[in-house]
């Protein structure tokens, strides 16, 4: 990992997959999120505004993480890929389903899990280069 081109490319992964996913949660009406536990409502009240914050500063922090720990590892490239965008989906996911409300159903959740999976993996895949991981 050359020294700061690893955290460039982690900020790249984090907007694309985070503005791709907002188009998809504003214009699909099944994926619409209508709820999200943290806001300030001063800043803004739109629930997909601090979805996506949370979705950012989650890819950024465990992303950061993972990549510090791949610098470590001698797993090769598309495992290193898969691994990364496998952690930081189930972890975005599971903090959702935790969040008990009615507005989203199990397949909702297996829909949106499968979307964050695919976008984040396209992300890394187009972002971080072989010699960054």
């Amino acid at each position: 990992m050359k020294n700061k081109n690893w955290f460039i490319s982690l900020i790249l992964i984090a907007l694309i997959f985070t503005l791709l996913d907002l188009l998809f949660h504003y214009f699909i009406e099944y994926l619409t999120i209508y709820q999200y536990p943290i806001f300030i409502p001063f800043i803004s009240e739109s629930s997909l505004f601090w979805y996506s914050i949370g979705k950012l500063l989650t890819t950024l922090i465990v992303g950061s993480m993972l990549l510090l720990f791949f610098k470590k590892t001698k797993i090769n490239y598309n495992s290193k890929l898969l691994i990364f965008t496998t952690i930081i989906t189930f972890l975005l996911q599971i903090r959702y389903i935790l969040i008990k409300n009615v507005y989203y159903t199990m397949t909702w959740h297996l829909a949106v899990l499968a979307l964050h999976w695919v976008l984040l993996y396209a992300a890394s895949r187009l972002s971080l280069k072989r010699n960054e991981i």
